[in-house]
């Protein structure tokens, strides 16, 4: 009974130091950490560690809504806050190469959560503004197309090329496009408005608009494809033009709103777009 009460007494402040535990350092884990991974203690830029990282099991999950891990003693809801990393994209399923996380009853994917102002959560927002390409006099001659916007798994920009004036002079006219930069090809929904003559009509109200709907539209991977293309015509933009894209991107769950602007001053002898900007936001 003695050797016992002894033991326990020795025991017990053994459990209480690994309580917590530091991995990579002999350094103890930062307060209220259970596990701390760290090289040394954090330098004056916070930095821990610099030769590796957390490796996360990798694992082909089939359906969202599957634990299918074979290890699971069935009770899904202690395994909420579980971190793998998904090999295998299945579209059918919504699922991606990424980090998921166990909610209790599937697995989500784990999403960097980015503001751009006010409270949290607010849409991410990318965003480029421009002054219109110059010739050697130092006259605008249009959108450049190596200004783009990077969001989500697409880019978008403003392309002059091959845009013809009524003639066969080059105009200053331009298209809006798309591509897929991460990812595979896919069949895509989107919502387009045009909208022009901005500064023309009363504050608040456009007259002149044109809108059409896709309901399937294939997108090759790298790629870029315009997005206002109906009944085989291009439908360009000129100065004071806004144009409006809603996307959705099945794969991800994510919808897309997309402007793009080609702004001047109509009044002057040179009436061309100076100012080109594209506006994504990721919801």
């Amino acid at each position: 009974m003695k050797v016992l009460f002894i033991s326990l007494l020795i025991l017990i402040p053994i459990t209480g130091l690994h309580a917590q535990v530091t991995i990579g350092s002999t350094d103890d884990p930062a307060p209220a950490a259970l596990l701390d991974l760290k090289e040394h203690p954090p330098t004056n830029n916070n930095v821990t560690a610099e030769t590796g990282g957390l490796l996360l099991p990798r694992v082909k999950l089939s359906d969202p809504t599957v634990f299918g891990l074979t290890g699971s003693d069935g009770n899904l809801l202690n395994k909420t806050g579980m971190l793998v990393y998904n090999v295998n994209e299945k579209r059918s399923k919504g699922l991606v190469k990424a980090i998921y996380q166990w909610t209790g009853d599937k697995w989500e994917l784990l999403r960097k959560v980015t503001t751009t102002g006010g409270s949290p959560g607010s849409a991410l927002t990318k965003k480029v503004i421009y002054e219109s390409l110059k010739d050697g006099d130092g006259k605008p001659i249009g959108a450049d197309p190596t200004r783009t916007v990077s969001i989500g798994r697409f880019e978008f920009r403003l392309d002059r090329s091959n845009v013809l004036d009524k003639g066969s002079t080059k105009t200053f006219r331009s298209i809006p496009q798309i591509r897929i930069k991460v990812g595979e090809s896919g069949t895509f929904r989107w919502y387009f408005n045009q909208y022009w003559d901005l500064d023309l009509q009363p504050s608040g109200q456009i007259n002149n608009s044109y809108s059409f709907e896709y309901m399937n539209k294939s997108l090759t991977a790298g790629n870029w494809t315009e997005c206002t293309i109906t009944d085989n015509i291009i439908h360009t933009m000129s100065l004071l033009e806004r144009n409006e894209m809603w996307l959705f991107d099945h794969i991800n769950s994510k919808i897309y709103n997309v402007q793009f602007l080609a702004l001047g001053n109509s009044t002057s002898d040179d009436a061309h777009p100076k100012t080109y900007a594209i506006i994504a936001r990721e919801y």
